[in-house]
């Protein structure tokens, strides 16, 4: 009897202790990546109380490849999300927001990691690529 009470003790806490994040796939990304907190084409619309990143990446031409999710509105704008580097606790993913009818290009390193408390990805940091930016990444929560 006192076995199987130490069993479910340790089963238990191994069980409760091991939460992984489940990997991400790139169709995945949107769902919880909210353009709104980084520097990007869609500065003005995030600034509408209506405005919703996911909705607005589902109602574009969506593609995906290996680690890429790639949305293009029309003949206007794309955008891409690579999956840089991933592990069971973060994730790095290249963004570019790049303007067809123009010369306007804009993307960063995101870098996502598991929030164990939430169960959920949260945006951590960022780092601007280009146009040239500082080589640090900027917090943007713990």
């Amino acid at each position: 009897m006192k076995f199987k009470k130490i069993f479910l003790i340790v089963a238990f806490s191994l069980a409760t202790n091991s939460t992984n994040a489940e990997p991400i796939k790139p169709e995945d990304i949107i769902k919880f990546f909210d353009v709104c907190k980084i520097n990007s084409s869609l500065g003005q619309m995030c600034k509408m109380d209506t405005f919703n990143s996911q909705d607005y990446f589902k109602g574009l031409n969506e593609v995906i490849t290996n680690n890429v999710a790639h949305y293009k509105e029309g003949d206007f704008w794309e955008f891409f999300f690579t999956i840089e580097e991933q592990n069971k606790n973060e994730i790095i993913i290249m963004f570019e927001d790049i303007a067809l009818r123009g010369t306007y290009k804009s993307g960063g390193l995101l870098k996502f990691k598991f929030n164990e408390t939430k169960n959920a990805w949260d945006m951590h940091s960022v780092k601007g690529i280009f146009p040239v930016k500082d080589s640090e990444y900027k917090i943007i929560s713990e």
